[in-house]
């Protein structure tokens, strides 16, 4: 009987080390995901667009203005373990009537997990001062200012949002969200994170279900319709209505 505990210990032992060395190779190449890297660059007139319309995946995201920007300049860092992967790779557009698509390529195979592989766009787009926008961004850090009436869809990664000519609209996933000098409203719809808001001259509109919530120096009421975990930070002096403890 010890004899066969033995045989059947050692068989265990030896299958769990098997499986921990097939997995090593995925924690290995995970790693170094970035070891081939193509650039892509172009411009896009923006007389007839009156809305941006862009929808990321995995990376970076920068959405910016500056006062000498007429046109829509993109900029993107195409980033892949494996060399083939970048033809596939890339920042497409199309428009219609007068919203201005774009949106970035990146493909995804059943063997990305086994391999190791991961791809990734680092996009950045300068626009025209006051240009309304609607984002969608998967993962990765995200930085929007000077845009018009601003629409955000994020999945994960920290999300700053700021010099805003107009609304403000933002479901969030997870990860910390800051939102500043907004001239319009402001509604946020946010899964977990800290959230931090201020200098808004219209009204702030919240729900939350986990993590800290900043709020300061905003011109109408304030109303936070749910609020899972975490502590609020309202300043004193401002109109705050909070119907989350009548929430089931």
């Amino acid at each position: 009987m010890q004899t066969h505990n033995r045989l059947f210990n050692r068989k265990r032992v030896t299958l769990m080390g098997a499986l921990l060395m097939s997995l090593l190779p995925v924690v290995v190449l995970a790693e170094d995901d970035c070891s081939h890297q193509k650039r892509v660059e172009f411009s896009l007139p923006a007389d007839a667009v009156q809305t941006l319309d862009i929808s990321a995946g995995a990376g970076s995201l920068r959405v910016y203005s500056t006062p000498t920007v007429k046109e829509f300049i993109v900029s993107a860092r195409l980033c892949t373990r494996r060399e083939r992967n970048l033809e596939e790779m890339g920042v497409d557009h199309m428009v219609q009537g007068d919203v201005l698509h774009l949106w970035t390529k990146i493909p995804r195979t059943r063997s990305s997990f086994w391999t190791g592989d991961s791809e990734s766009i680092d996009l950045e787009v300068q626009i025209p001062e006051g240009m309304a926008a609607r984002i969608t961004d998967g993962s990765g850090r995200a930085f929007i200012s000077g845009t018009g009436d601003l629409e955000v869809v994020d999945g994960s990664g920290e999300l700053e949002i700021t010099d805003i000519a107009g609304n403000v609209r933002v479901d969030d996933g997870s990860g910390g969200l800051t939102i500043e000098d907004v001239r319009g409203n402001v509604s946020v719809d946010d899964g977990s994170g800290e959230i931090n808001i201020a200098r808004v001259g219209g009204s702030v509109t919240l729900r939350d279900g986990s993590g800290s919530i900043n709020v300061h120096e905003v011109q109408q009421e304030v109303t936070i319709l749910e609020d899972g975990s975490g502590s609020v930070n309202v300043d004193r002096e401002m109109r705050y209505t909070s119907a989350a403890a009548n929430l089931e």
